[in-house]
């Protein structure tokens, strides 16, 4: 695989609640992504985020060490959504003990490449698109008041973007007891493009927009740089995140 990540503060906020972990040498990952998108007052969105993509990548590269691994199955849906659900507890209970944090929250996109097989797990309203053979296809569904109405036929899916209550997701991380989690698997194949974002970008420009700038050129490191210009263009409301992936 080949893959860039890029954050943005985007044009209204001062401060970036976004979150990105990519695989690393020194944590020994090679294979699993994550990012979140952080909400609440003061810095306990930031909170949220960072907490979370860290806490997810750690017990996930945790258990995937040999002793742990002769005591369960690679059922990667299942121990994924496990992890997370115990980090959902814990951000509540943070956010419950702690004034500062009052009402945080995040939410979340993650991708586990295994061979050839890709596990995605969301929460929220990030999401995870591919492009393949020259079509983009979003991969995951919103949990979201709008993505309701898209899926009841009541609005288009591009009027999403500009409907007033885009916003109001139904699901994060953090702000209940217990989470919803999607859980999706695919197989992968080669020249596969996927994109994990937050909704700083998906909230600014279109479907129609990223495929544009996917197909424009080959270069990870300038369609991430598109994609995020793009989005502060149109407005950058909010912040922006991508995390590429090119199985090549």
């Amino acid at each position: 695989m080949k893959y860039i990540s890029k954050t943005d503060v985007g044009k209204k906020y001062e401060h970036n609640e976004d979150y990105i972990v990519i695989p690393s040498k020194e944590t020994n990952n090679s294979e699993f992504f994550v990012l979140c998108d952080g909400m609440g007052g003061r810095n306990a969105g930031e909170v949220a985020s960072k907490l979370s993509a860290n806490w997810l990548v750690k017990d996930f590269l945790n258990s995937e060490k040999p002793f742990f691994q002769k005591l369960r199955k690679n059922n990667y849906k299942k121990i994924i959504s496990n992890l997370i659900e115990d980090i959902n507890r814990k951000i509540f209970n943070l956010a419950n003990k702690h004034e500062q944090y009052d009402g945080m929250g995040t939410t979340l996109v993650s991708a586990l490449f295994k061979k050839d097989k890709l596990f995605i797990h969301s929460v929220g309203d990030s999401r995870c698109y591919r492009l393949r053979d020259n079509e983009l296809e979003q991969l995951t569904e919103d949990q979201s008041e709008v993505w309701k109405l898209f899926e009841i036929g009541a609005i288009s899916k591009d009027e999403i973007r500009s409907h007033p209550r885009r916003n109001i997701i139904t699901m994060a991380i953090g702000t209940g007891n217990k989470v919803n989690i999607n859980k999706y698997q695919y197989k992968t194949k080669k020249n596969d493009l996927y994109l994990l974002c937050s909704d700083g970008l998906t909230d600014m420009i279109s479907e129609m927009d990223i495929k544009n700038i996917f197909t424009s050129n080959n270069n990870l490191e300038k369609i991430s740089n598109q994609l995020i210009e793009a989005a502060n263009v149109a407005g950058g409301k909010d912040n922006i995140s991508v995390i590429l992936i090119l199985i090549d």
